[in-house]
């Protein structure tokens, strides 16, 4: 009889682990990695639950997977901070950022599609790249994503108030830029907040008030298309929102209660749960990762804290640009029905570098030694169990405005001698530079190493 039961016990623990490990197994899955646009830590109702804008789609994508509460963008500003997504490299090495004149990144680099792509993927993007072109010619813009690892591409070059206003596919302007546009007129402390837009030329296809459901529908499209392929696919979905301009539609005008920002962002959540009901219906929901994280922190000034009583960032200080935390500290789900535990949180300390080594490292393929020099898999986080990878010795980020902030544990340091212990202030409202010197040249030093060496990935650290 106890036999019997000893017996029973293991045979379910053994079955346990085989289904566990089979489920792993499911290799290689979809995955669909969407990216909003300024949307900060405390919009959505999962990570704060005093969010005065309803989020029902991003709070079942998270209840139906991982929550990372500590994963941070590389950079609290739009074009870096997709620079070190794409590359796994921090933006601090990029050679430079002259995204209206030239591509930033590297023809040869590898990004987070192009390892995708020589592995069998089917890769598509739709939004924003913001990562330049060569645009002196508008039938045959090179150096953008189909030049860097994309085999499909729908989107805008820039920022939604940033002229000029056209859509690409592929390499090429569907309608060139040719009519005179003025500029949306936007309120707030620096302007950059409603219908706010920069005056120029646009295509006489182009709406600024359309993109957001032409973004949604070419992704559906993407989607529909791919499930009746044999192969996997990957879509990076970069919405333009709810960066500005923002422009709710009637449906969703007054229905937050803090006004044009909580009417847009909830219309961003319900084009993304429309894009996830595609995954859905075309039979792909248990094979497919859906990831869900933003770019940087919102344009959410204390004014607007105070007016309006809703704190974008949550607890944490500053907004876009800023070397605190509410610039960089983002929202980050990861959704795999049957794989990922349902409801679950990671405390992992994250980088949107992190998304090639991770990638990588589900692929089984190894990392070149001069790829991905800042990407650390989280793939052991995914799966809660025990890391077989190096975890992250630190976090390095690229403000907008200040020096690069260096995180390591709770200590984190902004530039020369501003120093915070995240553990007993998560708010960044006590600098304690003064006492704790020694701690700040510590962080200085590995960051100065990190220079050096031109990576903070170990050498080692080869992906199996």
């Amino acid at each position: 009889m106890k036999f019997s039961i000893i017996l029973g016990i293991g045979l379910m623990i053994a079955v346990g682990c085989q289904n566990k490990q089979a489920q792993e197994a499911k290799i290689p899955p979809n995955i669909i990695f969407i990216l909003v646009d300024d949307m900060g830590y405390g919009d959505a109702k999962a990570f704060n639950s005093e969010s005065k804008i309803s989020t029902p789609n991003i709070d079942k994508l998270a209840a139906s997977g991982m929550m990372f509460t500590d994963a941070h963008a590389s950079a609290s500003s739009c074009v870096p901070s997709r620079y070190g997504l794409l590359t796994g490299r921090y933006p601090f090495r990029a050679k430079h950022f002259n995204w209206q004149t030239e591509p930033i990144i590297e023809e040869n680099r590898l990004t987070i599609a192009g390892i995708l792509q020589k592995n069998g993927y089917q890769t598509g993007m739709v939004g924003k790249w913001h990562l330049g072109f060569d645009y002196s010619d508008y039938d045959n813009l090179t150096g953008g994503p189909v030049d860097r690892g994309f085999d499909y591409y729908y989107g805008i070059s820039r920022s939604l108030d940033q002229k000029d206003y056209y859509y690409i596919e592929d390499r090429h302007a569907v309608e060139p830029p040719t009519e005179d546009i003025e500029a949306g007129e936007g309120y707030g402390k620096n302007g950059w907040q409603g219908a706010f837009w920069r005056a120029g030329k646009a295509a006489k296809n182009f709406k600024h008030e359309e993109v957001l459901n032409t973004f949604t529908q070419k992704s559906i499209d993407f989607i529909e298309e791919a499930a009746t392929d044999s192969n996997p696919f990957f879509l990076y979905l970069a919405l333009a929102s709810p960066h500005t301009p923002w422009l709710a539609s009637e449906q969703f005008k007054g229905t937050s209660e803090i006004g044009d920002w909580g009417d847009w962002v909830a219309e961003n959540d319900h084009a993304i749960g429309k894009v996830v009901e595609a995954v859905y219906h075309s039979g792909l929901k248990e094979n497919t990762l859906i990831i869900f994280t933003s770019d940087n922190g919102p344009v959410w000034w204390p004014i607007d804290i105070e007016t309006y009583g809703h704190r974008s960032t949550s607890i944490y200080r500053g907004m876009k640009f800023d070397a605190w935390e509410g610039g960089h500290r983002m929202p980050f789900i990861a959704s795999w029905p049957g794989v990922i535990e349902q409801g679950s949180e990671s405390a992992r300390i994250v980088s949107n570098t992190d998304m090639l080594a991770t990638f990588s490292d589900l692929l089984g393929e190894p990392l070149p030694e001069a790829a991905g020099v800042d990407s650390y898999s989280f793939l052991d986080a995914l799966y809660k169990r025990d890391g077989t990878k190096p975890v992250r010795e630190a976090i390095v980020g690229r403000p907008g405005h200040t020096e690069l902030y260096i995180r390591k544990g709770d200590w984190k340091l902004i530039g020369a001698n501003q120093l915070y212990n995240l553990a007993t202030d998560p708010s960044e409202q006590k600098n304690v530079f003064e006492d704790n010197r020694n701690i700040a040249l510590e962080l200085n030093a590995l960051l100065e190493r990190y220079k050096t060496e031109g990576r903070s990935r170990p050498h080692s650290d080869l992906i199996r």
